[in-house]
């Protein structure tokens, strides 16, 4: 039904993130590609030309996950598959930011960059809604536009920590420093020289605090919370938040059990998936999630 060239990149590690961790080659997806392609839950298309066009088809599992598979066909020929990737929706918005687009350089599809001011990092994602994204950038020139976006991420490995015990003193201060600093951030990507100043300071006093802890505490009670890049891999995060709910969902197809995990990490609140057995520890709301992510997201127009 379809022709398997380009089937190497599809075959993503992260299946196992959503309970298809059995497909390990391109010959175990057949069935599944073809499945998808002849009964997607989504399909959207966008036309290059009278010739060629791009294909997004969309298999939802449930209510939140699904896998994507992009390819380039026309009527008169057999689809061929250029990419497929599993992946979480999400009906919340995670945030409300500048966000702008690059095409990537090795297959059809975009990464997302948001700065949001929470996190003094721009936040580079997987765009999953790709062909709804190139029909908006068809109509108008893109500019660094405000816009909200729905991220998640996938996980193939995590831990979970106890949480950092602070009395309603401590919470409170810590909101009050958190404001403060976002305020900051906002105001430095300004160009505000006095706020850059700001934050110099502000760091030199932390990094001398740790590093005065850090002889008698552990690492993870002075740091309840972050969000890092990881690997070469720009849509790659190190993170550590706080769990605020979490689910066991199964995967109605392989009947592999999955942890959806509802996490604040630097007071950005996002969904991760990953497999049961490869979260090490119980979860509960109130405790942490440490471990490696790849971040998706919904750029919604």
């Amino acid at each position: 039904m379809y022709h398997a060239c380009g089937i190497v990149q599809d075959m993503h590690k992260y299946l196992r993130a959503i309970g298809f961790s059995e497909i390990q080659q391109k010959n175990d997806a057949k069935e599944l590609i073809e499945d998808i392609i002849l009964r997607p839950s989504y399909y959207n298309q966008y036309a290059y030309d009278k010739e060629a066009s791009l294909h997004q088809c969309d298999k939802y599992y449930d209510a939140n996950l699904g896998i994507t598979i992009l390819g380039e066909w026309n009527d008169n020929e057999m689809p061929e598959v250029d990419y497929m990737a599993p992946f979480l929706l999400s009906e919340d918005i995670t945030t409300v930011a500048p966000v702008e687009v690059e095409p990537l350089s090795d297959r059809e599809g975009f990464l997302g960059l948001c700065e949001d001011n929470r996190v003094e990092i721009s936040l580079i994602f997987n765009v999953q809604n790709v062909v709804e994204v190139k029909k908006e950038l068809e109509k108008k020139e893109q500019e660094k536009s405000e816009t909200s976006v729905s991220l998640f991420g996938l996980s193939l490995g995590g831990t979970i920590l106890f949480p950092v015990t602070k009395n309603k003193d401590q919470i409170e201060n810590s909101k009050k420093q958190t404001a403060n600093r976002n305020n900051l951030v906002a105001l430095a990507r300004k160009g505000d020289e006095q706020a850059m100043e700001s934050l110099t300071l502000s760091d030199i006093d932390t990094y001398t605090d740790i590093a005065r802890r850090i002889v008698k505490e552990d690492v993870f009670s002075l740091v309840d919370s972050y969000f890092m890049p990881y690997g070469i891999e720009t849509d790659k995060y190190s993170v550590l938040g706080e769990i605020l709910e979490y689910s066991v969902i199964t995967n109605p197809i392989t009947d592999e059990e999955l942890y959806k995990l509802r996490v604040s990490c630097s007071d950005i609140e996002f969904d991760i998936c990953m497999k049961k057995e490869d979260l090490l520890g119980e979860p509960e709301a109130g405790r942490r999630f440490k471990g490696n992510i790849w971040l998706q997201g919904v750029i919604n127009f």
